[in-house]
């Protein structure tokens, strides 16, 4: 045993000791016994050894931080920093009293040396997971202005730090440098791309979102198909997570993003604007043509209208028959028919809006008619983007259309409902409509006899 020990004076007395304690405690004094009791000696202390210089050396350095720079100081207790870095002092105790325990040409040696590095080399890459998870932390809180999903990136080096510490301890275990054992690696590279196929996706996807600026925390996003439609709160190396409408939480792959369809409302929101593109469907029986005595009642009750008719009628004198928008009319729109007349209207209410662009494009348009009627569609751009503003600008825009189309006796088509049909019947039957709000109990009046019946 004495070719494994180091002939220096500290471990030959330790040697004895164990040797002077076993006989004093009347035990076996075996050569083997004394080796292991010498190597939990040994280890215990250096062990015992490392704490006390880590926590000599992690004190001193909190201090000197903290009167320096208190805020950074918190911010490095409150991610372990201190602590995790801290763990590197321990193993480098233990390798640097390794030489002074044993004697450096038994193959024991090797082997102890070899597992305390492995140790360091771990404690190693956890420090410097640390220090990289800090700084992104760093970044991402303070200079980070576009929320760009930087956190899939340290998930990047982490990984391959990790990677080349795995390399490391194979190379050490054996014996073979990490190049030549990288390059044995091509044969099994297939096997790992089975294994680790989501991982390796992820990792490319998480790059390209990152790069091209596709996601960023903070946005919001929708994926068509799904029940995802939510704020963008972290992105990660292997899922994105996306706090939807109604708070729940969805977990998407990032190749997924990249793989399919999706839409990201930021640039809607960055842009100041957000488009109105909706439809009124109106009844086609109610389009008819107007005569001048109905086009100068409506031109008194809809003072907007004045100028816009009377231009147009003096059009029509002057033998103008153009109905597309000109300048001296002021609006699309046409005299002719009530339809027209509206559509004219709402060109003028909407461009007066106060949260309408009137620099972009400002349209009211009638599409193919459809068996609901003639879509009429209100298409213009709002100044603001957000989302309950822009829900009630529209809302208040919709409204107003349904307010006012009696007003050119036109009606909004409505699907009949059973109370309509039965009024139907009731109106054949009786010859007047139905007036009552109970169809059984309130027939409508016959107006031959002016009584129920």
């Amino acid at each position: 045993m004495h070719d494994l020990i180091s002939s220096r004076k500290i471990a030959v007395w330790l040697l004895d000791n164990i040797g002077g304690l076993l006989d004093s405690l009347h035990l076996h004094n075996s050569e083997h016994t004394k080796l292991i009791i010498y190597l939990v000696a040994v280890v215990i202390i250096a062990t015992f050894a490392g704490i006390v210089v880590q926590r000599v050396i992690r004190f001193i350095t909190e201090k000197v931080i903290e009167v320096r720079f208190p805020k950074l100081s918190q911010e490095l207790k409150h991610g372990r920093v201190f602590t995790k870095c801290s763990w590197v002092i321990p193993p480098l105790v233990l390798l640097s009293m390794i030489p002074f325990a044993f004697n450096g040409e038994h193959h024991y040696y090797h082997i102890i040396f070899d597992l305390s590095l492995i140790y360091t080399i771990f404690t190693f890459v956890i420090a410097i997971n640390a220090v990289l998870g800090f700084m992104w932390e760093q970044y991402d809180t303070r200079r980070n202005i576009h929320n760009l999903p930087l956190k899939g990136i340290l998930g990047i080096i982490r990984g391959t730090m990790w990677v080349i510490a795995v390399i490391v301890i194979v190379s050490f275990i054996s014996d073979r440098s990490p190049w030549a054992l990288v390059t044995s690696l091509g044969a099994f590279a297939a096997v790992l791309m089975l294994i680790f196929k989501d991982s390796i996706l992820g990792l490319v996807a998480g790059v390209q979102l990152s790069q091209d600026d596709q996601l960023r925390v903070g946005d919001w996003i929708s994926l068509p198909g799904t029940d995802t439609n939510g704020i963008v709160i972290d992105v990660a190396l292997m899922v994105v997570k996306v706090r939807n409408w109604n708070n729940t939480v969805s977990m998407i792959p990032p190749y997924s993003l990249v793989q399919s369809h999706f839409v990201n409302w930021r640039y809607m929101k960055d842009g100041g604007s957000r488009q109105i593109m909706v439809s009124v469907f109106i009844d086609i029986n109610t389009v008819r043509p107007l005569s001048d005595d109905e086009l100068h009642t409506i031109q008194q009750k809809v003072p907007l209208l004045d100028n816009f008719i009377s231009v147009k009628l003096r059009q029509r004198a002057d033998g103008r028959t153009a109905n597309v928008y000109n300048k001296e009319a002021g609006a699309d729109g046409t005299i002719d028919t009530n339809l027209g007349l509206l559509r004219g209207y709402l060109n003028l209410y909407v461009r007066r809006h106060p949260y309408v662009l009137t620099d972009r494009y400002v349209m009211i348009r009638i599409l193919q008619p459809t068996p609901t009627g003639f879509p009429m569609q209100i298409f213009c751009y709002l100044t603001i983007s957000e989302w309950p503003a822009y829900e009630a600008v529209q809302a208040d825009i919709l409204e107003h259309i349904a307010a006012i189309a009696p007003t050119f006796h036109l009606s909004l088509y409505e699907q009949p409902s059973g109370r309509a049909v039965f009024n139907a019947g009731l109106t054949e039957q009786h010859g007047a409509p139905y007036y009552g709000s109970d169809p059984v109990a309130t027939p409508a009046p016959n107006p031959k006899t002016n009584s129920f019946g």
